[in-house]
């Protein structure tokens, strides 16, 4: 799971997450409804989904750079 901040008109869409058996015991996919707010960042998503692959690709998704928690300088 990675983060990402969105660059793209406002949308959300709807990702498969998983797979859940019902009371029948039939599976069924599970879906995550996700927000895309332009200038935003995202929740955590899958890199491997084709839908947020091809957003990285066309350079509406971009990786949120991390930043260090401890200080680099020295004595």
């Amino acid at each position: 799971m990675a983060r990402f901040t969105y660059h793209g008109p406002a949308q959300t869409v709807s990702l498969a997450v998983g797979k859940a058996k019902d009371k029948d015991g039939v599976e069924k996919s599970k879906f995550k409804d996700i927000n895309f707010v332009p200038g935003k960042q995202t929740p955590d998503l899958p890199e491997g989904n084709p839908l947020i692959a091809s957003m990285i690709d066309s350079g509406k998704l971009k990786p949120v750079e991390e930043k260090s928690k401890a200080p680099t300088g020295g004595k």
